[in-house]
């Protein structure tokens, strides 16, 4: 199993301790936004309160750049 340096790992600690805006969710399977809404912390962040939990497809965000930035339009056409 490859592992990655810890500085590369996104933990939810993290992410709850940005309050994020915008959650992109890239994992191919449909948002469940009161999953999301129902870890610990994650609830009172602004992109849960505003709505701005976004589904991404696959093929947008496993393309080599510059494809990849239509997963960037798309959630820029969501949060609009």
């Amino acid at each position: 199993m490859r592992r990655f340096p810890p500085e590369r790992l996104v933990t939810s600690d993290r992410v709850i301790a940005v309050l994020p805006e915008v959650i992109p969710s890239c994992g191919g399977k449909k948002v469940r936004r009161e999953r999301i809404a129902a870890r610990p912390g994650w609830g009172a962040s602004p992109s849960m309160r505003n709505g701005h939990t976004i589904g991404i497809k696959p093929p947008l965000t496993l393309q080599p750049a510059p494809a990849a930035l239509a997963s960037l339009d798309t959630t820029c056409q969501a949060t609009a």
